[in-house]
C-alpha cells in the first residue's frame, strides 16, 4: 500500500527503503505483477485513507509521513 506516487514521502521510501529510484522501483514492481508475483499496489489519495485501510486487513503495510501517526496503526520503522 502506497500513498501517492508523486509524493516526496514515496520518493523517500523508494531512495531509503527500497534503495531504488521511485521509476526503477514501478518499473521492478510493474513487472512482479506482471508475472503474477506480486498484487498491484493499491495507492491512496490520502495519509488518513492509507491509516485506514492498514487498520482494516494484518496483511496491509503502509507508509505515511511521521507527523500524521496516531494510535490507529502500528509504527514498524520510522526513515
Amino acid at each position: 500500500m502506497t500513498i501517492d506516487h508523486s509524493t516526496e514521502v514515496f520518493d523517500e521510501f523508494c531512495f531509503k527503503v527500497v534503495d531504488k529510484p521511485p521509476r526503477k522501483f514501478l518499473s521492478y514492481w510493474s513487472r512482479l505483477v506482471f508475472t503474477g508475483k506480486a498484487a498491484p499496489m493499491i495507492e491512496a489519495k490520502s495519509s488518513s485513507e492509507v491509516k485506514k485501510l492498514v487498520a482494516s486487513d494484518a496483511n496491509y503495510i503502509g507508509f505515511i509521513p511521521s507527523g500524521d501517526m496516531d494510535d490507529t496503526v502500528k509504527l514498524v520503522d520510522k526513515f
